[in-house]
């Protein structure tokens, strides 16, 4: 039996400006690269799937360079569902979807409610990393193929 395969496509707007995955936006003192898209991969009809935004592997993964001291904002947008052939394939967030981390490791991220704003200030780094993870929902009869999503981050400098 074939497996769905699926990802969201993870989109970048720092302040206003829409990003392909591939660059870096440098924009009011904050400089922001797109490091990983936020990806469940193989799953089985009926099977949620929950990527932690922990994942070091599956998790959407932002990284934002600024000043010590530089208080920003992030929102994301995110989809209900992923498009795949023919049909959609639902997608939750929850309150423990998202996180922030100064250091590129699991132990120090701070867990935010990706479906709200999240301030945060850079306090003894100067770059912090940004992450989503979320659930897959699969339907029973889901159809076998490749599901995709956009998700927008917006992300905000405060300090200016």
């Amino acid at each position: 039996m074939r497996r769905p395969s699926c990802s969201a496509r993870l989109l970048l707007a720092a302040v206003l400006l829409a990003v392909a995955a591939a660059r870096r936006v440098d924009a009011q003192g904050l400089s922001v690269r797109p490091m990983q898209d936020l990806s469940f991969g193989f799953m089985l009809p009926g099977v949620v799937t929950r990527v932690e935004p922990t994942d070091a592997i599956r998790a959407g993964q932002i990284e934002l360079l600024a000043t010590i001291g530089t208080s920003f904002e992030v929102r994301f947008t995110l989809p209900a569902s992923m498009s795949g052939p023919g049909t959609t394939l639902p997608l939750a967030f929850n309150a423990t979807s998202g996180g922030a981390s100064a250091a590129r490791t699991g132990a120090d991220v701070i867990r935010v409610d990706p479906r709200g704003a999240a301030r945060f200030q850079l306090v003894t780094a100067n770059r912090a990393f940004i992450y989503l993870g979320g659930e897959a929902r699969p339907r029973g009869n889901q159809p076998v193929g490749r599901y995709s999503a956009p998700v927008v981050v917006t992300i905000a400098n405060l300090s200016n």
